[in-house]
């Protein structure tokens, strides 16, 4: 055991520095976390992102380039059952293998009264995917924790299907219920069990090939490895079975371990390489060294990352990532073409680095830890994304537009969407395109594409088409022409639609969006001829006007139509004001006419003249008294047309006079009746209907 203790290396493998060409890039500014400690993707094709809040909640979003705040829901929330603070809280997430067919998540948090840590499994909602039921919870481990530092936290399930646990030492300081070394507890310990398999109403099974599965003496066989202080994070490396774990330090060095079965790495005999509390008694003989440490004068307490396996910083594939919470240093450890690990610095963050993450492409993200505004960082090494300069958005048919990339002397590449690689590109022919362009560093990093810078060259519009236009004296033109471009008209006006009441000879020319004119278009406006302003005379019972060809005539009595007419002349029906209008074929119209006012004189008969019935089929009955006796009384019928279709003379033998007709004849319509005496007269209008 001696030959553990003495310090071999200052570093348990070599520091490389190198220039800073790796950056932290806030992936989605909009989203912020509270105490963030974990990142996570399902495997499943749902390209969701899952973050462990310490507090008690799991927040999920979809993973699309812009997002905000509202875009995320909670997955689970379980703050009421949580012990939070510290480093105690919701530490870790696992999905099931088939979590696609099972919906199974299993969490690792801290309890309260009394405090312990529970590993349990969830149960996806059947009526919502981006929840699971906190009514599903099935506890599977309770581990007591005498303090509340040194909680492990960490999940996840190996290529072996089983389920692994991060168990820390039980907390305070140097272990003082020397519990890492003790196999009688599940503190201090790497455990792994198989979830899958339950008999007999167990909630898990051991593994046949864990280490202490054969054991009589008492030890725990949940046991993979021993000699954890405070494992604060583990992970699995996505292409291969390895796991690695990041344990914490107590007041000297902070280590790298990956994990092998039955492996005991030393604590609290050793902390990293260096003797910390020698045990004369211990097993020791599956002691493991750590393949990486560093002392308290780089960090003070590492955050476990991941290995690698993303695209885009394409010089450190199968590289191990991993930070310091406490100077917030990002480092990559390797093997060299020798096979000795190599640590290379990356980059110092911005905020306390929790954790880390990978996203559905296998990119590497770095927790940044806030109690209210924590970020998901991801490590980028290319360029910013260049913003494409244009010298026009759109031109016309003979002129050119340049795209322009950034410049800058840590750039030394292009690509853009058309495959050209300089830094500028021109475009002459007509059309619209959508460019996007990638830039390279010195470093051989590139950029993400830029967004889409969208010009167009066009060819000249056609001119507008327009003909002759003819209207009707005093009436508005309104020229509707298409809405794609904006009008310039000959009287000023610019705009569409263009109106007018003028006559005469107009121009007009289009100009599109990006300034491309058309041809100027010429056109006229003319009006139709109307007749002159009737005159109307009243002859007798008639209204009439001169006669026009091929015009209507619209009667009006006090303002209202009474009917339209082919003929110049219309019987007079009533006291009141009569006009006339003259339209022709086109629909135009003459003004008015000069009013004729009808009113009635004193009559002879007493306004009581009455039909029945009305309308009637074949007979009509006719009512009237007269004043004076023996005198003759003319009984008229008219048509519509006020063409004479029926005249007899009566004469008045008595005050009261009765006549019954025959209209048997007439045809169906409207008719007038009338009753005259000198030149005292009384009408009624009736309808013959069969």
């Amino acid at each position: 055991m001696k030959k553990l203790l003495p310090l071999f290396l200052l570093f348990g493998s070599a520091f490389s520095a190198v220039a800073q060409n790796y950056y932290l890039e806030d992936r989605w500014p909009n989203l912020k976390f509270q105490s963030p400690v974990g990142m996570h993707t399902a495997p499943d094709s749902s390209n969701r992102i899952f973050v462990i809040e310490q507090t008690g909640r799991i927040k999920v979003f979809k993973d699309t380039a812009v997002l905000a705040i509202t875009d995320t829901s909670s997955f689970l929330d379980i703050t009421g059952a949580v012990q939070f603070g510290g480093e105690a809280g919701l530490l870790g997430l696992a999905f099931h293998p088939q979590f696609q067919q099972n919906g199974f998540a299993f969490v690792n948090y801290t309890r309260k009264n009394p405090l312990t840590t529970v590993v349990s499994r969830f149960k996806v909602r059947t009526d919502n995917p981006n929840k699971l039921d906190p009514a599903t919870e099935k506890i599977i481990l309770e581990i007591p924790q005498p303090f509340s530092n040194h909680n492990g936290g960490s999940v996840l399930f190996g290529d072996d299907g089983y389920l692994y646990i991060g168990m820390g030492d039980g907390g305070s300081g140097g272990d003082p219920g020397n519990r890492a070394q003790n196999k009688g507890v599940l503190l201090g310990k790497l455990l792994r069990i198989d979830i899958d398999v339950p008999i007999d109403d167990s909630l898990y099974q051991i593994p046949a090939d864990n280490p202490l599965i054969n054991n009589t003496l008492g030890y725990k066989k949940e046991i993979f490895a021993t000699g954890l202080r405070n494992p604060w994070k583990i992970s699995k490396d996505p292409e291969s079975p390895r796991i690695w774990i990041a344990d914490v330090g107590q007041s000297a060095w902070e280590e790298v371990d990956t994990a092998r079965n039955g492996a005991n790495y030393g604590w609290k005999i050793t902390e990293g390489n260096a003797s910390y509390s020698p045990c004369g008694g211990c097993d020791t003989s599956n002691y493991e060294p750590p393949i990486h440490v560093y002392g308290h004068n780089r960090g003070v307490s590492i955050t476990g990352g991941y290995v690698y396996r993303g695209e885009e910083l394409f010089k450190i594939p199968g590289t191990y990532i991993y930070a310091d919470y406490g100077t917030r240093r990002v480092w990559g450890l390797n093997k060299n073409s020798q096979g000795n690990y190599v640590n290379d610095s990356l980059l110092t963050g911005n905020l306390s680095i929790s954790g880390f993450g990978l996203d559905n492409s296998k990119e590497l993200y770095v927790i940044g830890y806030s109690t209210n505004a924590g970020k998901l960082q991801k490590l980028r090494c290319g360029p910013p994304t260049p913003v494409i300069a244009s010298s026009s958005l759109g031109v016309c048919v003979g002129d050119t537009i340049t795209l322009t990339a950034p410049s800058g002397a840590n750039l030394a590449g292009y690509k853009w969407s058309t495959g050209d690689t300089t830094r500028t590109i021109k475009i002459s022919a007509i059309g619209t395109y959508s460019f996007t362009v990638q830039t390279r560093n010195t470093f051989g990093c590139w950029s993400y594409a830029s967004q889409p810078k969208t010009v167009s060259i066009n060819d000249f519009p056609q001119a507008p088409n327009l003909d002759t236009v003819r209207k009707c004296p005093g009436d508005t033109v309104s020229l509707d022409l298409p809405a794609e471009l904006m009008y310039s008209w000959s009287t000023g006006f610019t705009g569409n639609p263009f109106s007018t009441t003028s006559v005469g000879d107009f121009w007009v020319f289009g100009t599109d969006p990006i300034g491309c004119k058309s041809d100027t278009a010429y056109f006229s406006i003319d009006q139709y001829s109307i007749p002159a302003t009737p005159i109307l005379i009243l002859n007798g019972n008639y209204l009439e006007t001169d006669s026009v060809p091929g015009v209507s005539y619209s009667w009006f009595l006090n303002g209202t139509l009474l009917e339209t007419t082919t003929v110049p002349r219309i019987l007079s029906v009533g006291n009141g004001v009569y006009t006339v209008l003259l339209g022709t074929p086109q629909v135009c119209f003459t003004p008015f006419s000069n009013p004729i006012l009808i009113t009635s004189i004193e009559p002879i008969f007493k306004n009581s003249l009455t039909i029945f019935p009305n309308p009637a089929d074949k007979n009509l009955e006719v009512y009237w008294e007269s004043r004076e006796l023996g005198k003759e009384t003319n009984l008229s019928i008219y048509n519509i047309n006020g063409q004479l279709i029926h005249f007899e003379t009566l004469q008045n033998f008595s005050n009261k006079t009765h006549k019954k007709l025959d209209i048997s004849r007439f045809s169906n319509g409207i008719y007038q009746l009338q009753i005259q005496s000198g030149d005292n007269r009384e009408y009624l209008r009736f309808q013959k209907m069969e």
